[in-house]
């Protein structure tokens, strides 16, 4: 398959992570965007504890990846919030 990940950092320089491993099962930024990709978007998106997963099948066409694109762009603007 296609496979793509996302890892998000609180700051660039520093690598700062969003979500530590002892936060599985915590709230964090990165559950917060993978909800809102699936409620808000219609995009299912595995998240882990450092970021989010794409991956979509091998025989997905433009416009859906179009479509995905605008979706995780759109949710990480929960993420910039936060960073700030």
């Amino acid at each position: 398959g296609l496979f793509w990940q996302l890892e998000l950092v609180k700051n660039k320089e520093t690598k700062e992570p969003f979500r530590t491993p002892t936060k599985k099962y915590e709230e964090t930024i990165i559950n917060k965007i993978a909800k809102y990709l699936l409620e808000k978007r219609n995009v299912y998106i595995p998240a882990d504890k450092f970021g989010i997963w794409i991956v979509p099948p091998l025989i997905v066409n433009k416009d859906e990846i179009d479509f995905f694109v605008e979706a995780i762009d759109d949710a990480l603007k929960i993420s910039d919030k936060e960073a700030k």
